[in-house]
């Protein structure tokens, strides 16, 4: 059986794995080689034998705690390979930079493996034995925000995730609205929108990114803190007005599809 995590919550209860992700633990420790080789293979999600994120996790630390760095090895690229997969659809490729933003987040994320149980908080991986998913979108989003905040442009998060991203802006939350189901028509309406946005005048979108996506503030009365006003080199009243301009040109997309 799987040894218990030890970090805790902010309530101060010790996280615990799903008992799925246990159950697949035990079962896991329990093949040859070969056998998780072949298990590591299995890259749909339905298929028989899938191995869940959390488990993965679980064997890199294993791995690192056994001086196993041959189990490591083996693990890592399949992990990763699934992380670049999440990323390639939720940071778009119109962006500025797109590639190496991926390729910078998911370098991040291979030192943040290799170095469990050190650094500032050892027991950092815990919550990645629990909630892979939530845990990785944290992570991401966390590296974009250094981006965007070191003076480069950070992406749309994704498709699912647009209506929040723009909430106040009515076009772009409606068209989001309609891009939850997956089918061959939404894909289609989710590419024609960011090719929309693409469209917009670099200022226009510079702002909706900035205010939008990167979560700076229009203006703000702190003359020391930074906004889509000061990375842009304009008043709060000219930011308005682009995301105006913006919501307006992509209120007529939505209207002509």
């Amino acid at each position: 059986m799987a040894p218990p995590l030890i970090k805790k919550t902010a309530q101060g209860d010790l996280y615990s794995r799903p008992s799925s992700v246990e159950a697949q633990i035990d079962e896991v420790a329990k093949l040859s080689p070969p056998e998780l080789k072949a298990r590591l293979d299995v890259t749909n999600p339905k298929q028989e034998g899938f191995l869940r994120p959390e488990t993965l996790v679980h064997l890199l630390r294993q791995g690192i705690a056994t001086d196993s760095m041959k189990t490591f090895n083996v693990v890592l690229p399949v992990l990763l390979k699934r992380c670049e997969k999440t990323l390639e659809g939720k940071i778009f490729n119109f962006l500025p930079s797109a590639d190496k933003l991926r390729e910078d987040i998911l370098g991040q994320f291979a030192e943040l493996l290799a170095s469990d149980g050190r650094g500032d908080i050892p027991d950092e991986l815990d919550f990645y034995e629990c909630r892979f998913n939530s845990a990785f979108r944290t992570f991401w989003i966390s590296c974009v925000r250094e981006v965007g905040h070191s003076g480069q442009f950070a992406a749309v998060e994704s498709e699912e995730e647009l209506d929040e991203l723009f909430a106040d802006e009515e076009p772009l939350k409606g068209i989001s609205d309609s891009l939850h189901n997956d089918t061959p028509e939404t894909r289609l309406r989710m590419k024609q929108l960011l090719q929309a946005i693409e469209t917009l005048p670099k200022k226009e979108r510079d702002a909706v990114v900035l205010v939008h996506v990167m979560g700076f503030k229009e203006e703000s009365n702190d003359l020391d803190e930074e906004t889509a006003a000061t990375k842009c080199n304009c008043t709060g009243r000219t930011i308005r007005n682009r995301l105006a301009s913006a919501a307006a040109k992509l209120d007529r997309f939505q209207e002509d599809q």
